[in-house]
């Protein structure tokens, strides 16, 4: 499929871009885009120059049912590789780089929901298994996990501020 990428300010295309699921980190700096179908890739857009910053290639591994989530300075990104993930593992990703940082494990099932904290240093997580995990970016460890009790969270949102969390479930 393809994607317009448009700006408001002056009312014009930038670019059109084959891909899916379009993300922007919060600071506006990054646009990411999906190519899971056809490449098994993610690529992300300098929004100032329109020009494409970086690649990552994660394969056929990433699949249906898979969550991703960049930072707010669109310098890292955390993805899940689906419904399908025997091993229910979060990769952080450095975008410049394109290198893999490291996984963060612990969930028992799907994750379905992850989210970067504003100053990118935690990351939440949401898992089919009814908890709910904050993990150290840098070192990938579980700093926290919250069980729920009958129900699993499926959204995610740190406040601007960062002090707040808010976890949401479908009912």
């Amino acid at each position: 499929s393809e994607l317009e990428w448009l700006d408001l300010q002056t009312d014009t295309l930038v670019r059109t871009i084959a891909g899916e699921s379009p993300m922007f980190s919060s600071d506006g700096s990054t646009l990411a885009t999906s190519r899971l179908r056809s490449s098994g890739e993610y690529q992300f857009w300098n929004t100032k120059s329109g020009t494409l910053r970086s690649t990552l290639k994660l394969g056929t591994g990433t699949g249906s049912g898979s969550t991703a989530t960049l930072s707010s300075s669109g310098t890292l990104f955390a993805i899940t590789t689906g419904i399908s993930d025997a091993d229910h593992a979060i990769r952080l990703w450095d975008v410049e780089r394109g290198s893999l940082l490291g996984h963060c494990r612990g969930h028992k099932q799907w994750i379905r929901s992850v989210a970067f904290s504003p100053d990118g240093k935690t990351l939440a997580s949401a898992s089919d298994d009814s908890s709910l995990k904050l993990w150290n970016v840098t070192t990938q460890q579980e700093l926290l996990s919250i069980q729920s009790l009958g129900s699993s969270f499926t959204t995610l949102v740190f406040s601007q501020d960062g002090q707040w969390l808010a976890a949401g479930s479908r009912g």
